[in-house]
């Protein structure tokens, strides 16, 4: 662990190209490629308090003051969708579903060894952990299918809520994405196969 009280945070949701963060500042892009600097004491992230990346990515996922606490209370509400650290090192995301990630793998973020907390992890998603060499996932909704994959790949998982599948939006079924990877094993077949579902996704 790091023990260095400065992180790097990164919000995904302002900033889309290519960051060079540093300790004290984090350089936001604007719509008109304009730059501020955004003070990271306000996020008030402790990592000397901190005893695991997951800890703190589960502080940042629920916006904790400190990231020294037991856990997160399943009738918590979340801040983002998804929230990631490695040493000292944050992202947080707010796209929901696979989106986050897809757009990670795309961009070619290397996130070997990163701890993940996300709102719901379903197997498609848990595939893309695997693919892009996540080490710990804590969901605050948990598949059964994704704990069964997860724990095949030897990755640490923590969660609020197990629930047989991760329904669709209308509610009346399955998920798309989880059915898409329902018998696939293998994570780098997973990610085309899903990278291919959102694309014609896209063109209806």
């Amino acid at each position: 662990m790091n023990n260095n009280s400065n992180i790097e945070y990164i919000d995904t949701n302002i900033v889309e190209n290519d960051i060079n963060g540093t300790q004290n500042d984090l350089q936001v892009a604007t719509d008109n490629q304009n730059s501020t600097k955004f003070d990271l004491k306000n996020k008030k992230v402790n990592l000397n308090a901190a005893k695991s990346d997951l800890k703190i990515a589960k502080s940042a996922l629920f916006e904790h003051k400190s990231a020294e606490f037991s856990d997160c209370n399943i009738s918590d509400i979340p801040k983002h969708c998804m929230a990631l650290c490695k040493g000292n090192s944050v992202i947080v995301d707010d796209k929901h579903g696979i989106r986050p990630m897809l757009d990670f793998i795309t961009k070619q973020w290397d996130l070997t060894g990163y701890s993940v907390a996300d709102i719901v992890v379903g197997k498609a998603v848990a595939t893309l952990f695997v693919y892009s060499k996540i080490k710990a996932v804590y969901a605050h909704v948990l598949s059964k299918p994704a704990l069964e994959y997860l724990n095949a790949h030897d990755i640490e998982v923590e969660y609020g809520t197990l629930v047989d599948n991760i329904s669709n939006r209308a509610g009346d079924g399955i998920c798309p994405m989880e059915l898409c990877v329902a018998n696939i094993d293998d994570a780098n077949k997973a990610y085309f196969a899903l990278k291919n579902k959102v694309e014609q996704m896209m063109k209806k």
